[in-house]
């Protein structure tokens, strides 16, 4: 694998943001410094950014966070991305149901859109972030 997909300067510090199609970004709590010319967070054992108000991961074990699902309709636009509404049930709702497709609103990730999705929804309904897709 390439290496080379950006220029660090080691002088540097950078905040690390994952994004997912289905999940809220998150972002690394502080900036990470280069170390022979790689940045590295740790998602999965450590929370992310968390505002005053927002939402960083989620805990879903002791010491063990994962984004949270159920942002459906985050490609329709840069606001789409920052919270879990009633609009990400209804993108979900479009493709409940249906096989033989190329899904998206599969929130757990098993590539079926069906009722475990809708759970994870109801159980994340309301969580927002405050960290902004560019």
């Amino acid at each position: 694998m390439k290496d080379d997909c950006c220029i660090l300067d080691p002088r540097n510090s950078y905040y690390i943001v994952v994004e997912h199609r289905n999940h809220l970004i998150v972002m690394s709590p502080n900036p990470v410094p280069v170390r022979e010319r790689k940045i590295s967070f740790v998602f999965r054992t450590q929370n992310s950014y968390t505002p005053l108000f927002g939402y960083g991961q989620k805990e879903i074990k002791n010491g063990v966070f994962a984004m949270y699902a159920a942002n459906g309709d985050q490609y329709l636009n840069g606001e789409s991305s920052v919270d879990i509404n009633i609009a990400d049930l209804t993108e979900w709702l479009k493709e409940n149901g249906f096989h033989n497709i190329c899904y998206f609103m599969y929130f757990d990730l098993n590539g079926d859109a069906n009722a475990q999705d809708k759970g994870s929804y109801l159980e994340n309904i309301g969580i927002f972030t405050d960290v902004l897709k560019e």
